[in-house]
This record gives structure tokens, C-alpha cells and sequence, in this order.
């Protein structure tokens, strides 16, 4: 699963670059259905950024999140039972992944393999557990990606 969301990790970032600067330029800012464009613009160009400076001291913060970071990743390396990891605590603690549920999903996920470790063994969720969180991911992303398709026809062709 590492292997698999390393690649998405790197790839999903500059697909959604490319697919953000060719809808710009194809369609418009103001022709796509969002309202996400007018509170972006301020910050993509230098003069905006200046025009919103960093409040206070930020290295304090910076140095103390990097910490963390290193703390909960050994923690969660050296023992098993620990239940944090660094993505898990910035999942559970963002306040946008509190609002669109993704949270529950990656609490429901971690529940799940908790309990194949514990009833079916290592052996069992190497077998088993991995090729089944593979194909859900997969079908997830199909049925999202048919789904934005539809969408797509549905905004050039509508019924």
C-alpha cells in the first residue's frame, strides 16, 4: 500500500496542476463552476503574498512540528501498539479533513486492519487484507474517475 500511495502521492499533485491550468486557460476562471478561483487569486501572485505577511514568529512552530513528526514516527516504529503516525495525527487534527468526514474513513481503515492483525495474524493481512484495500482503493478511484467523466459531459452536453 506504501508503494501505491508513494506513487499517487507524486503523481495526483501535478495531474491536478496540469488539469487546474488547462481548465483556466481552456474555459475561463469565471466559467468554471466553482467558487474557489476568487479567494485563490490573492494569494498567486507576489504582490498578494506581501500583501499578507506571515503573523508572529513561525520557526518556533515549524521546528516544533518537525519534532513531532520525528517523535510519532519512532513511537510508531518501535512499538507496535502505538496508534499515531504523523499522517494519522495530521489527518485526525485538520480542521478541513474534521469538516469533510476524512477522519472517520481513516479511523474506520485503521479499525479494520487492527482487527485482521489481531483475529487473522500478519500472514492473513499480507494475503488477504492488502489485495482487498488495493482493489477498494482502485475501485474508488474508478468510480470517481467515471463519475467526473459524466460530470465533464454533463457540463458540455446538458439534459
Amino acid at each position: 500500500i506504501f508503494k501505491v500511495s508513494l506513487v499517487v502521492g507524486i503523481l495526483a499533485p501535478l495531474l491536478a496542476q496540469l488539469g487546474y491550468i488547462w481548465g483556466l486557460y481552456t474555459f475561463g476562471a469565471t466559467k468554471l463552476p466553482s467558487s474557489l478561483w476568487g479567494t485563490v487569486w490573492y494569494r498567486a501572485d507576489p504582490q498578494g503574498i506581501v500583501n499578507r505577511p506571515v503573523r508572529g514568529e513561525w520557526i518556533p512552530y515549524f521546528l516544533g512540528g518537525i519534532l513531532l513528526a520525528g517523535a510519532l514516527s519512532y513511537l510508531h516504529a518501535k512499538f507496535l501498539w502505538f496508534p499515531l503516525d504523523p499522517i494519522r495525527f495530521l489527518i485526525i487534527t485538520d480542521g478541513h479533513a474534521l469538516i469533510e468526514g476524512l477522519w472517520t474513513t481513516v479511523t474506520a481503515a485503521w479499525a479494520v486492519k487492527l482487527i485482521v492483525l489481531r483475529v487473522g495474524g500478519s500472514k492473513f493481512y499480507e494475503e488477504v487484507g492488502v489485495p482487498a484495500a488495493i482493489g477498494f482503493i482502485v475501485g474508488a478511484v474508478l468510480v470517481s474517475f467515471i463519475g467526473g467523466l459524466l460530470m465533464v459531459v454533463r457540463f458540455f452536453v446538458p439534459f
